[in-house]
């Protein structure tokens, strides 16, 4: 029951943000991405991404199936041209793997915190809470960073007692390189959310 409720919620919600993504222009952010992550695919290098400050996980994840599609088509996509807008909704569309991310783990911590029904409507209210919705239309860098960083405390809160090293400090710290790989701010709000646990 609870992997169709995830499973509904997550298609619903992701309906939503196609039909979005196809109407939606393109953000200030969202043509650099593309074209440095597709760089990044040809070329091998995050070089570019490094000079500018801007983490490369998001960017690579939404540009994967592009660059598989010039591999399998021997073509390069001309993003100053017409290819923009349909690189940007395929970029859109590979980005909400993050989306997915987030809303099974809301259902893990609010089952956590209240039960299976406290992990349900955790998912409900996320996939449809309009800020969430708007960031998951895009194919920028925010939904990727709480999708790591919400294990990252789920992790940290459930593993403090625990004797095993790996459970301390092996999962939260890999969920946490996650959210660095996501977007440079969770150096900020990673040791945030371990205080604010910690002082709980």
């Amino acid at each position: 029951v609870d992997w169709l409720w995830l499973a509904g919620w997550a298609a619903a919600s992701s309906l939503w943000c196609l039909t979005a993504a196809a109407e939606l222009g393109a953000t200030f952010d969202e043509p650099g991405y593309v074209r440095f992550g597709l760089d990044a695919w040809r070329k091998g290098s995050h070089a570019t991404f490094m000079r500018i400050g801007t983490m490369p996980l998001p960017a690579d994840v939404a540009t994967l199936p592009l660059y598989l599609y010039e591999r399998v088509t021997g073509t390069q996509l001309d993003l100053r041209t017409g290819d923009l807008s349909t690189a940007l909704f395929c970029a859109r569309a590979a980005s909400l793997i993050f989306w997915w991310q987030l809303l099974f783990f809301a259902g893990v911590v609010g089952r956590h915190l209240a039960g299976p029904w406290g992990g349900r409507l955790s998912i409900a209210f996320l996939a449809c809470e309009p800020n969430f919705l708007a960031h998951a239309a895009l194919a920028t860098t925010d939904i990727a960073a709480a999708a790591f960083l919400l294990p990252t405390a789920y992790y940290f809160a459930r593993g403090r007692e625990q004797s095993s090293w790996w459970r301390r400090i092996g999962i939260p710290a890999l969920w946490f390189g996650g959210a660095l790989f996501a977007k440079a701010s969770a150096l900020a709000y990673g040791p945030l959310a371990w205080l604010i646990i910690e002082t709980h």
